[in-house]
């Protein structure tokens, strides 16, 4: 009933929304509503977006991650088999596994619009999934505009329940931004309040599954009534983060600009398990022999930093040159308590500073370019040099750096694992990507090659510890992009052959799709009904093992345990009325053909059948 109520004062909002002028004709709408992003204003590419109004990808129910291993339900810790390009030189706590899903500034979307514009977008599943985010964005003058964007999102348990739904993923997060610019445009500032909040209740995977078969033939297909979780319950995993950015820019002279950015960020780690006791011989005690005799423990860690960047920047006759200087300081603070034992450890405030520069050539349209830059660091033999350049949609992609370890490795502490100690060691990445798009008629190709080095290449071990690979890992990613669109015919995919040096400890599919064909009919001669089917395909392989001590992802040398990765079908329904979006999906349609099912990671299933709504109205007064 909550589904047809919401769906119902949608359409109505929508249908009232429309503002009209005396000739009937609409005054408001996408077109009077504009958006710019923080790297085309830091670039001073002067161009601005519409909202999005087409169906393409409105299928897409949630953040689809093919090139990913998760625990198999959604909002839950993910592992990327493509590595990304790091370029942050500052020293971090840690890579989150939960990353995918927060929000952060450089994804902004900075609002100029001629009326107040309100987008709510819906999403209901039948197995405890549901997913609301609004926006708001109105200008208070026709230089300054503010916005609030908020997501809220739940996943429910598939096993380890009885009957209720029981939370699995409990996520919100909010960004209250604004931009301003003066009237002569000399002077332009933006501002942004980022909260992310992001909770997991820990699972360890379904018990028994070591005595099944391994080709997956002996899974259940309830899930909820025939397995239940290797962890007791109240084991859970939460991060939380609050950011306060603020940048401006001021033109000097001609061809010659002043830069100044600032942000505050505190991060913070909760983890409990208050059956540790029971948890080590049902799970732990497979990985380490050294258990503290403690029956729960509670950690928090605390890392905070401050940057204060600054600088010059401008673009005369195509070029745009930049050089900066960026100052960033940091603490990190472990609690932890292990029963009745407190423990806290500390490391004070850090100064980091780094010096750069940057220099580009666009050609007039912006999409053609290419740039080089360069920071060093007084961290000595921290370093970044990265060039990137794209000619009619040909794409190299270059970046050499060396950076910090991060903190997570030499400084943790829950009350069972402890590391107290300061490194030194610092993470090398060679990072090559080239992308060439080729377009036949109405079909578009593009092959895509990358290749990733690293050297210290740090990672957990099976033990649960910290291990530093001894020689340089390399990993290629050789993929291939279809697009086609003929008529009522649409047909997208992607496809990637990968390959790692050492795939105990980066392990990769040997083999990923994503196939999405959909086909347009017309109904009732008014409206175009988008029908259409999504294959997802992972190859077979041990995948790595995820770990709620660390909330990490480990190497796996489990036995007997059937091997991650599977296929799933999931058919759709797309269509709009007026301007609401609305479509309908069935995820995993095929369970059951062959298998009931498969694993996401070593002892995590794949989500069973399941049916989702999703639906999206703008209002633009």
């Amino acid at each position: 009933m909550r589904l047809y109520i919401l769906l119902f004062l949608g359409l109505s909002l929508s249908l009232k929304a429309q503002v009209l002028d005396d000739s009937t004709k609409q005054i408001y709408s996408a077109k009077t509503v504009k958006y710019f992003v923080f790297d085309d204003l830091k670039n001073n590419l002067n161009r601005s977006f519409n909202p999005d109004t087409l169906l393409r990808d409105f299928q897409k129910i949630f953040i689809d991650l093919q090139n990913a291993q998760n625990l198999g339900n959604k909002g839950t810790a993910t592992y990327f088999f493509e590595p990304k390009l790091e370029k942050n030189l500052f020293t971090n706590y840690k890579n989150s596994v939960f990353s995918s899903f927060k929000r952060d500034f450089e994804t902004l979307k900075f609002y100029n619009t001629k009326s107040p514009y309100t987008n709510l977008d819906y999403v209901q599943g039948n197995i405890g999934f549901s997913k609301i985010n609004f926006i708001h964005t109105q200008n208070f003058s026709p230089r300054l505009n503010f916005t609030l964007d908020v997501d809220k999102y739940n996943s429910s348990k598939q096993y380890g329940t009885t009957g209720t739904e029981e939370k699995l993923v409990d996520h919100w997060d909010y960004a209250f931004y604004s931009n301003y610019s003066s009237k002569n445009e000399k002077t332009k500032l933006i501002f942004a309040l980022i909260h992310n909040n992001h909770k997991q209740n820990e699972q360890g995977g379904i018990k028994g599954s070591a005595t099944l078969p391994l080709d997956k033939g002996g899974l259940l297909g309830n899930y909820k009534r025939n397995y239940s979780s290797i962890l007791a319950e109240s084991s859970f995993n939460r991060e939380i983060d609050n950011a306060l950015v603020a940048y401006g820019q001021y033109a000097l002279k001609s061809g010659i600009q002043g830069f100044a950015k600032m942000e505050a960020k505190r991060e913070r780690y909760y983890s409990l398990d208050n059956k540790f006791n029971l948890n080590y011989e049902n799970y732990y005690k497979n990985f380490d022999t050294t258990k503290s005799k403690v029956d729960t423990i509670h950690s928090k860690s605390i890392f905070q930093h401050f940057l204060v960047s600054g600088g010059f920047k401008g673009r005369i006759k195509g070029f745009n040159y930049s050089t900066f200087a960026k100052s960033r300081s940091y603490n990190l603070s472990n609690f932890s308590v292990a029963d009745s034992n407190f423990s806290n450890t500390s490391l004070k405030f850090k100064s980091e500073f780094l010096i750069g520069g940057s220099l580009g050539f666009f050609l007039k349209d912006s999409s053609n370019y290419f740039t080089t830059e360069a920071e060093l660091s007084t961290n000595l033999g921290v370093f970044n040099l990265s060039a990137v350049g794209k000619y009619k949609g040909v794409l190299i992609n270059f970046s050499q750096n060396i950076r910090p370890q991060n903190l997570i490795f030499s400084a943790f502490s829950n009350g069972y694992i402890n590391f107290k100690t300061e490194s030194s060691l610092k993470q090398a990445q060679t990072y090559f990507r080239a992308e060439l798009p080729l377009k036949l008629n109405k079909v578009w190709l593009k092959p895509i090659f990358q290749n990733t080095l690293f050297s210290n290449y740090t990672y957990i071990n099976s033990f649960l510890k910290p291990e530093v690979a001894t020689k340089t890992l390399t990993v290629v990613n050789i993929g291939f992009q279809v697009d086609i669109s003929k008529n009522r015919l649409a047909y997208q995919s992607e496809s990637f052959y990968n390959y790692s040096s050492q795939s105990s400890i980066f392990n990769v599919p040997a083999f990923y799709t994503n196939q999405d064909f959909s086909y347009t009919i017309k109904y009732a001669k008014v409206l175009d009904l988008n029908i259409g089917l999504i294959a997802n395909y992972q190859s077979s392989r041990p995948g790595l093992l995820y770990s709620p001590l660390w909330a990490q992802f480990s190497t796996n040398d489990l036995k007997n345990i059937p091997k991650i990765g599977g296929l799933t079908l999931d058919p759709y329904l797309k269509f709009k009325v007026n301007a609401v979006k609305l479509a309908f999906r069935f995820q995993h349609v095929n369970q059951g053909l062959p298998n009931q099912g498969f694993y996401a990671s070593p002892l995590y299933l794949f989500n069973p059948r399941s049916f989702y709504l999703r639906a999206e109205w703008p209002l633009f007064d």
